[in-house]
């Protein structure tokens, strides 16, 4: 699926128009990849917290959307005047990067920038300021992947002090024992 959204977005429609015409192909598949995969992780280490599907799936349907709307409506306006996001400190934006629709916004908003100014997002790019003055696309993908280590954390710990089927909890502390990093002896 991610492979086909890439194609479409480089590809010309019917009206000649493409979309990320002068960004690598390769580059926006991969940032699209990881995404995908910031966001399986995401859901799994926020349904390691509920018994039942349900509340799970209501939950992290209404956390995306938490995440997605206001960053979406009031950070990324559709007029040309400046976004509210680059206004917002550092550390603000790298929090946002951390919610995988947060990093998806930011991507676009710089991928859009760089097509704008018809450089497109390379790899010879990816490390260099431009659009946002103290942001680059490779701090983005580096909050992705932390976000993606912090998830899997998560899903470890938690599965091991408060499992969901059948088994024996571990004591919260259990990453502090030399038993468990070392064995019984």
């Amino acid at each position: 699926m991610i492979l086909v959204i890439t194609i479409v977005y480089n590809s010309p429609l019917k009206c000649y128009h493409v979309y990320v015409s002068h960004s690598d192909f390769f580059l926006l598949l991969v940032l699209l990849l990881l995404f995908l995969v910031n966001l399986i992780l995401f859901s799994m280490a926020f349904t390691t917290f509920f018994n039942r599907v349900i509340y799970a799936v209501i939950g992290i349907a209404v956390i995306f959307n938490i995440t997605f709307l206001p960053i979406a409506l009031f950070c990324f306006p559709d007029n040309f005047e400046i976004p509210t996001y680059l206004l917002l400190p550092l550390d603000a934006r790298l929090a946002i990067c951390l919610f995988p629709p947060g990093a998806l916004l930011t991507i676009f908003h710089m991928v859009r920038e760089y097509e704008l100014i018809e450089e497109g997002i390379q790899w010879s790019n990816i490390i260099r300021y431009g659009v946002v003055h103290d942001m680059t696309m490779m701090t983005v993908v580096g909050m992705m992947v932390l976000s993606c280590f912090m998830c899997i954390v998560i899903i470890w710990y938690v599965d091991a002090v408060w499992p969901w089927q059948y088994g024996i909890p571990k004591p919260f502390y259990f990453p502090f024992t030399r038993s468990y990093w070392c064995g019984y002896q």
